[in-house]
């Protein structure tokens, strides 16, 4: 493959490949697309790899056993046209280096999910201002959100989830006005939900389950009348559900179990006609919110 110094898209995904990555790849230095996902490839990424390939748009490698660090990542700064970046399910281990700051200004797509990542979530991340999509979920990341991150305005997923990231969800969050999707659960999160994530009128996906966020559910959260899926089972949220729930015309999805709300549990819950899903489990109030149905014989649970 190495005498191939002309070729510009190579696909290979699903194939079945064994074996390393030959550096001998490096000389397709004409490359556009390299797309070698859901294969058996292992070893590490010649470290070379964007240096030979300027050209670079699309970088897929996800779902091998591809191993080693993420240096290779600082090579790719010379791919100016770099769209996509998609190593997922992989097991490389070591830190997200700074170079991910000085990758191209084209870069939509940021795919890290499920590896061994481990440390910080690099600030540089947040130079990377027309990210579509930043997947980090299922690494080993400690620490904050870097508040750099708030910077991507075009973000319309942001999947952060299991990991073991702490801190509290800044008030930033709310200029995120394009999100779709946030996924944050199943990391160590602390203090309230941010009043200003209810100005994220696109939302549609809301995961917070699994973490220790506490106190009342803002009334915010009701106006996001987009909202499809919505999880906040397992923390430490306190206080009533209150009419505003109405709101959710688009609702299918809720999981409030194991929290603290007390009180009677709104009627409102009631006239969520799209819902299919609720669980309200181990919540004292139970008993009181099923006397406060009007009908729940239509819904499809």
């Amino acid at each position: 493959m190495g005498n191939l110094v002309n070729l510009q898209k190579l696909h290979l995904h699903v194939n079945g490949i064994i074996g390393y990555i030959p550096i001998s790849l490096c000389n397709a230095s004409k490359m556009i697309v390299l797309s070698v996902g859901a294969n058996n490839l292992t070893g590490p990424v010649p470290a070379t790899l964007g240096k030979s390939m300027p050209f670079l748009r699309l970088l897929q490698m996800s779902e091998n056993a591809l191993s080693g660090g993420l240096d290779f990542i600082a090579s790719l700064a010379n791919c100016k046209d770099l769209n996509a970046f998609d190593v997922m399910t992989n097991q490389f281990e070591g830190v997200l280096p700074d170079a991910c700051g000085n990758l191209s200004m084209n870069l939509q797509y940021f795919q890290v999910f499920d590896n061994h990542i481990s440390e910080k979530i690099p600030a540089g991340l947040g130079n990377s201002s027309n990210l579509i999509s930043l997947d980090l979920s299922s690494n080993e990341l400690r620490g904050t959100i870097p508040r750099t991150l708030w910077r991507l305005k075009k973000l319309q997923a942001m999947y952060l989830g299991s990991n073991r990231l702490t801190g509290s969800i800044p008030s930033d969050i709310g200029l995120m006005t394009n999100l779709a999707e946030i996924f944050f659960a199943d990391n160590e999160f602390s203090g309230q939900i941010p009043d200003p994530l209810g100005n994220i009128s696109r939302l549609q996906k809301l995961d917070l389950a699994e973490n220790k966020l506490s106190s009342s559910i803002p009334l915010s959260l009701w106006n996001l009348t987009g909202l499809i899926q919505l999880y906040l089972s397992q923390n430490r949220f306190e206080g009533l559900l209150p009419p505003q729930m109405a709101k959710l015309k688009a609702i299918g999805y809720i999981d409030l179990r194991s929290n603290r709300l007390s009180g009677n549990i709104s009627s409102a819950l009631g006239e969520l006609q799209s819902i299919t899903y609720l669980d309200l489990s181990i919540i004292p109030s139970m008993a009181k919110f099923l006397n406060s149905l009007v009908d729940y014989s239509m819904w499809n649970i």
